[in-house]
């Protein structure tokens, strides 16, 4: 049979996203199965997809895209059926609106599962007669405002059946929504094993991800965190995502100082091997429809604190067992179940296993056999109503009552087209095309491990022939891509493409990116500190598997940074050669007229090294209004640049963010550059000739 999705961004990085992406490869194991995106932001959507799943767009939203439909007269109307109060209302105009429909009066699809509250109106308007229509709510009833549920009650009534993802916001709906015959009931999301190995709980690490918005308290985790930190100081907290609170959450880590153990991590679209990298996994919010973050913490085998909010988690998790439940924005008690895990070495192992067991349960092929049950169920119910009567339907039913791989004898236009086709459709002389597939579908994704800090092996999908050939400028390094072998490779950035061969119909020729699938970095948690080999896999903007690598023979690493009042304290070691006697660090401006400024260090024992920069004599010379100093350590044999590479962190620029200072009227912060070398930038208005 043919199921089609309807979602509204696939682009971005969202708990909907990822589950309606695992639903649907499970059933593209059986099934042919479409999602239709309403806007497209991204030539390649964040997360990786199954290339079984065509997935279409209807509108393109970026202004510069030649398809922006810009002069289209429905741009800016107000949609006729899209209901006020919905979350998204401010993205949809009429134009979205009659795409929608157009496409759906036009598809072929038996089943037609729409996502969020907007897209089940428009399910129930434009979808025919004799498509099995069903409505998902990823949120719960009592998030919705009061408008939107009014506005939806009528059109429940219109769909097979209405979807939540727990059995608390099923009952509520129970309670307040009277449906005819529009079967109402819970099947929860699904989060597939990962293709790692589970934690191993040994690093000092606690991990969260998920949107950076109010709902999700980011903010008491920070807090817990601090009183965490203040009884165990070697213990990390990484934050994973985007979102509005970014700054906010930010600026929280530095008023708390807190900048040296609490990395916002920016949006990971693979986030398995970050699951697997912590011991623990935190989930602080004040309402959670169902607990995606919860279930693939535990897919990793990671054991989690959660706040018990309404309404997944303590239908996820039992308290005790597979983790913590805590009450909602309670900074201590978030506080206090961390430090129970953190203090109990033994106890935390015997959650991590359960955690797992836990997980299991919500594999993508167990939930999608519940979904083929309702299918089935459904169609029977439809042919039903049809032989008596009761209902008016455009196509027969009864080939659903049998094997739903024989549903199609014939496949409808929109099958036939060639990837990278445009569909239209003739409801309207002025319908605008459709876009799509996505280009996911004709791309290769691959997964990366590393057998040791500065080798890499590749993962490439099965059946996959040729080479993957790594570019850096004009060089090129090739390698077979079956057997797994470890891949070392010089300093430098390193692109990861592949010939083609095997992947695509017909074989063919010429290099094609590879797209960066899982990456387990586990293995530079623990730098062996007497070398500086690394390989650190990564994904770039475009989702390409990029590999950059670092080797030297001297490096001077960057450790803790401590900010003050009117100076930077840095802490670091050196590699490859001796300190010396008299160790400074200096500082070269990077703006001409060039100025350096020497600082004295002081040895710590072994390799180490400590010195404080005063930010006086850099605000003294003051040429340009953004002035940047680069940091280098001097010894014997000659200035070693600070930075810092010896961990699995890409983007340090982003990841470690120092407070700036004020100092008169310019400020002054420590950042590390994008080629994580350790530098200061004064900024401010440029003094006078007088000043």
């Amino acid at each position: 049979m043919k199921i089609l999705f309807l979602i509204g961004d696939a682009f971005g990085i969202g708990g909907t996203i990822r589950t309606t992406f695992n639903l649907a490869r499970a059933l593209a194991a059986r099934h042919e199965v479409e999602i239709v995106s309403m806007f497209r932001r991204r030539d390649v959507p964040h997360l990786a997809l199954d290339p079984a799943v065509r997935l279409m767009s209807l509108v393109e939203v970026r202004e510069n895209h030649p398809d922006f439909a810009r002069d289209d007269p429905r741009r800016g109307r107000p949609p006729r059926v899209f209901p006020p109060g919905e979350f998204r209302r401010r993205d949809y105009d009429l134009l979205v609106e009659r795409r929608a429909e157009a496409y759906l009066r036009g598809s072929d699809a038996d089943v037609v599962i729409a996502t969020r509250a907007g897209l089940i109106a428009f399910v129930a308007r434009f979808a025919p007669d004799r498509m099995i229509r069903i409505g998902q709510e990823h949120l719960t009833r009592a998030i919705n405002p009061p408008s939107l549920r009014l506005a939806m009650a009528r059109h429940y009534q219109r769909l097979d059946a209405f979807v939540t993802v727990s059995a608390a916001d099923a009952e509520d709906y129970r309670r307040h929504l009277r449906l005819r015959r529009t079967r109402l009931l819970f099947i929860p999301n699904s989060v597939p094993a990962p293709p790692l190995a589970p934690s191993d709980g040994r690093q000092e690490l606690i991990v969260a991800a998920g949107r950076l918005v109010r709902s999700k308290r980011y903010d008491v985790l920070i807090r817990a965190f601090a009183k965490v930190v203040a009884e165990r100081p070697r213990w990390r907290l990484r934050l994973y995502g985007a979102g509005e609170q970014s700054a906010d959450l930010r600026a929280l880590v530095q008023e708390l100082g807190l900048y040296n153990s609490v990395l916002l991590m920016g949006p990971h679209q693979a986030m398995e091997s970050e699951w697997a990298k912590g011991s623990i996994a935190a989930v602080t919010s004040d309402k959670e429809p169902f607990g995606m973050t919860l279930v693939e913490a535990m897919r990793c085998g990671t054991p989690v604190v959660s706040t018990d909010a309404p309404h997944g988690p303590a239908e996820i998790l039992s308290d005790g067992v597979d983790g913590r439940l805590v009450p909602p924005e309670d900074v201590d008690a978030v506080a206090g179940a961390l430090l129970e895990l953190i203090n109990d070495p033994a106890g935390r192992s015997r959650m991590a296993a359960a955690a797992l067991r836990t997980g299991e349960r919500y594999d993508p092929a167990a939930v999608a056999d519940r979904y083929e049950r309702l299918f089935g169920e459904l169609a029977e119910a439809k042919g039903a109503r049809a032989r008596t009567g009761a209902g008016r339907m455009a196509l027969a039913v009864a080939p659903m009552l049998g094997v739903f791989a024989t549903l199609r004898g014939t496949a409808g236009a929109l099958r036939r087209r060639e990837p990278g086709a445009r569909v239209g459709f003739a409801r309207r002389p002025d319908e605008r095309m459709v876009f799509g597939p996505a280009p996911q579908g004709g791309l290769l994704t691959a997964d990366c491990a590393m057998s040791a800090t500065d080798t890499v092996v590749l993962r490439l999908p099965a059946g996959v022939t040729g080479r993957i050939v790594c570019v850096d400028g004009a060089v090129e390094h090739a390698v077979d891509a079956a057997p797994e072998t470890p891949l070392t490779l010089p300093d430098g950035t390193w692109l990861v493409f592949h010939d083609g061969s095997g992947h695509k119909p017909g074989g063919g020729g010429g290099r094609e990116p590879v797209l960066a699938g899982v990456r387990d970095t586990r293995p530079l948690l623990d730098q062996p500190g007497d070398r500086v080999a690394v390989a650190l896999p990564h994904r770039r903007k475009d989702a390409q598997l990029a590999i950059r690598v670092w080797r030297r023979a001297r490096h001077a690493e960057v450790g803790d940074v401590q900010v003050s009042d009117g100076s930077v304290t840095v802490t670091g070691r050196l590699i490859g050669t001796d300190l010396g006697g008299a160790p400074a660090v200096v500082l070269r401006a990077r703006e001409e007229p060039a100025v350096t400024r020497r600082v004295p260090a002081r040895a710590t024992g072994g390799a180490g090294f400590t010195a404080e920069i005063r930010y006086g004599p850099l605000v003294e010379r003051r040429w340009v209004a953004h002035d940047a100093w680069d940091a280098f350590l001097a010894t014997p044999a000659g200035e070693v640049r600070l930075a810092r590479l010896l961990d699995d962190v890409f983007d340090k620029k982003a990841a470690y963010a120092y407070p700036a200072t004020p100092v008169g009227a310019a400020r002054v912060r420590p950042y590390y550059t994008d080629g994580n070398g350790f530098s200061l930038l004064v900024s401010g208005p440029v003094p006078g000739p007088s000043g």
